[in-house]
């Protein structure tokens, strides 16, 4: 019965996180309008070096101190992601009322 329930918690997670990139994309796109190519451009490029580089950085990791740290990895470049996302929204809301404040 484990193995059922493993790979429908393993289901679940990935329907979870399968929003995410697409939401990324489209966020950077909306942040920045005039330059949505390049920010996508870049957007991808980190992602397909990301998960070209952290799969053998968390086996090395994983067979080092273990694989409760290599997951701890994947939640703290989670969590600087997210930063960075909430960051690049700020910058861009303050921008935009810097640039309202000149035109009025």
């Amino acid at each position: 019965p484990w193995v059922a329930v493993s790979i429908a918690l393993f289901a679940i997670a990935g329907i979870a996180c399968g929003p995410i990139y697409p939401m990324i994309i489209a966020s950077g796109g909306g942040l920045y309008p005039a330059r949505a190519n390049a920010v996508s451009g870049v957007l991808t490029a980190s992602a397909v070096t990301g998960s070209v580089l952290y799969p053998p950085a968390m086996g090395f990791i994983s067979n080092g101190p273990g694989l409760g740290v290599g997951m701890a990895g994947a939640g703290l470049f989670a969590v600087a992601c997210a930063g960075a996302l909430v960051a690049a929204r700020l910058l861009a809301r303050s921008q935009l009322r810097a640039n309202v404040d000149v035109v009025a």
